[in-house]
């Protein structure tokens, strides 16, 4: 998710970098002190395991830069000699931590100290710190702690979502008999029914069975980032247009409903490479032959087709002319 940490003062960012460490279980040597810290921040101690299974400490200087108000790169005047600091503080190497990017001269230095063996360098720009906040399982709870919550995210469970997201999952959640469960392993959400998986603020995966959301259903545009949507035996009518306007979409599943037809509109989902329509009274289907031979899947049970419009003559030359072709029923 964007984080927007221009309302820390450097200090507090070095606190924030405290404890998101933590967190991550790096232990902390020295935490932030006020006074010439000889370009000190922090020092942390963590452990690196060979392939045998022996342990290596390591300790690295930790210098944090929050530069989220000018949105300047971090230039080599402000980090000061790094190979003398690390020698000044008896470390095994150096670490920055940015709320922004690093200049091509630093990435160049901490290269080039890395490669001669002395000391080993790292770096979190304003990307990879953002990966690591995610990671963390008290992400959240840090963020709050330190006021970085923006107001255009809102708390759903493990992760943040964007208000609009947030407020049409808490409509689904009273509609529904049971709550959508967000879960934060992503290959094991999708193979949990109930569940949705939650990356950067969006709503990524949602997997719902044997409910009706009634008017809802036409509100699923909102989950704009969606890539994978399942709907199984969710006494859905009529294929709802707000599906087709989800532009991420990669796998769709819909099977077990009272679909009757498939809209044209479906041609636009580009990215769709799954689509499962088994299981549905279907009587037209709007969707053309370039845009089956893109699919690697598609499912549908050839018993109940009595018009393919703009597509094949008979159902044969669609089962010889797709690869990956399974036939349900």
């Amino acid at each position: 998710m964007p984080i927007n940490f221009s309302s820390l003062s450097g200090e507090d960012f070095e606190f924030f970098c405290r404890d998101l460490l933590e967190s991550l279980r790096i232990e902390i040597m020295e935490g932030p002190s006020r006074g010439p810290d000889g370009k000190k921040d922090l020092i942390i101690s963590y452990s690196v395991k060979d392939v045998i299974g022996r342990k290596k400490n390591y300790t690295l200087l930790v210098q944090c830069k929050n530069k989220a108000i000018s949105e300047k790169s971090v230039y080599e005047s402000e980090l000061g000699d790094i190979r003398s600091s690390c020698k000044i503080h008896n470390t095994d190497g150096y670490f920055l931590i940015t709320t922004t990017i690093l200049s091509t001269t630093v990435q160049n230095n901490l290269k080039a100290i890395d490669e001669e063996g002395i000391y080993i360098t790292h770096y979190w720009d304003k990307y990879i710190l953002e990966k690591y906040i995610s990671k963390s399982m008290d992400g959240i709870k840090i963020l709050e702690r330190y006021g970085l919550i923006q107001s255009e995210y809102k708390i759903y469970a493990f992760n943040a979502l964007v208000p609009e997201e947030y407020d049409l999952m808490s409509k689904m959640n009273e509609k529904l008999s049971y709550n959508i469960e967000p879960i934060n392993d992503y290959d094991i959400q999708l193979t949990t029914s109930n569940s949705c998986y939650v990356s950067n603020g969006h709503i990524i995966n949602l997997y719902i069975k044997k409910s009706n959301l009634g008017e809802l259903i036409e509100q699923l545009d909102t989950f704009n980032h969606l890539e994978i949507l399942e709907l199984h035996k969710m006494q859905i009518n009529s294929f709802p247009i707000s599906i087709t306007k989800l532009k991420k979409l990669e796998l769709l599943m819909l099977p077990n409903n009272n679909i009757r037809q498939i809209p044209k509109g479906i041609l636009d989902l580009k990215k769709l490479r799954s689509l499962n329509i088994s299981y549905n009274p279907l009587e037209k289907i709007e969707i053309t032959v370039e845009f089956l031979k893109k699919l690697d899947d598609f499912f549908i049970d050839k018993h109940q087709i009595k018009v393919f419009k703009n597509a094949f003559d008979n159902f044969e030359d669609i089962v010889n002319s797709i690869p990956n072709f399974d036939i349900i029923g």
